[in-house]
C-alpha cells in the first residue's frame, strides 16, 4: 500500500501513514500495566549500553605454514563507564586471541 501511495503520488495518505508510524509508540503502550511500562521504559533506557561480543583464536597450520582465525565464542556484555569498559562473563572472552565488539 505504500509503494503503491508513492507510486501515484497520493500524499494524502502517505502522510497520515507517516504520521501513525511516527505516533505509534505512543499508542503502543497504553494497554500496558504499571510494571509491565516500568520494564519497557528499563529496557529503552538501557539497550544502547548493551553489546554482542565475539571473540575469536589464531591456529598455526604447521604443514601450510598459515596463521588462521578460528571462531571461539560469542557473548554479551554492557559498556560499565563513559572510558568504554565493557563487563561480560569470563566464557566469552576465554582463550581469545582477537576480540571485537
Amino acid at each position: 500500500m505504500l509503494l503503491n501511495c508513492l507510486r501515484k503520488k497520493n500524499k494524502g495518505i502517505l502522510f497520515f501513514v507517516v504520521l501513525f508510524i511516527a505516533l505509534m509508540p505512543s499508542f503502543a503502550y497504553a494497554g500496558f500495566q504499571a510494571d509491565e511500562q516500568a520494564t519497557i521504559e528499563v529496557f529503552e533506557r538501557v539497550s544502547p549500553s548493551v553489546v554482542f561480543i565475539k571473540n575469536a583464536s589464531l591456529k598455526w597450520d604447521l604443514f601450510l605454514a598459515y596463521l588462521y582465525e578460528v571462531p571461539q565464542g560469542a557473548g554479551s556484555g554492557f559498556i560499565w563507564d563513559k572510558q568504554g569498559h565493557i563487563v561480560t562473563n569470563f566464557h566469552v572472552i576465554y582463550q581469545a586471541d582477537k576480540i571485537e565488539r
